[in-house]
Formats: structure tokens, sequence, C-alpha cells
């Protein structure tokens, strides 16, 4: 895992108390790994205020599991 994966990570383990282990559990569904629409919406706001980025509806309606709020997440930043 690259340092901005492992830095989230960190951040959903803070927040939600979930660890994730490796990079295929990126591909599980939020509710798998035992995030629901709640947590969702807690660590969104967690994301946006510690990068200081807004996601859009639209984006987030799309994401489905980690790895589409990385993917997010990655190009947010590389176009700040």
């Amino acid at each position: 895992m690259n340092n901005q994966v492992k830095e989230l990570n960190s951040l959903i383990y803070e927040k939600l108390g979930i660890m994730i282990k490796d990079e295929q559990e990126l591909e599980n569904s939020f509710r798998q790994i035992g995030i629901d629409s709640l947590k969702i919406i807690a660590l969104i706001s967690e994301i946006e205020e510690v990068y200081g980025i807004q996601f859009m509806f639209e984006e987030l309606d799309e994401m489905d599991c980690l790895k589409d709020l990385y993917s997010c997440l990655k190009d947010k930043l590389e176009r700040k």
C-alpha cells in the first residue's frame, strides 16, 4: 500500500475502529467491512476537513467501496 492509502487507513481506523489489512479488502463493499451510511457520512466529512476538499453528491453516489473512495480522493488531491 502506498503512503496515501496507509494515511487514509489510519484515519479510518481512528474514526471507525476498522482496520484494512490488505488491498484486497479495498474492493469489499462498505457494508461488507462494517461501514454503514452514517459512518460513511462521518468518514467523508472527516476526509473533507483533513484534506481541505469537498466531494460532490454525484461522486459520493458512485462510491461503493474504499477503492472508489481512494480513487476519487487521489484525483481531487492531484487537481488541488
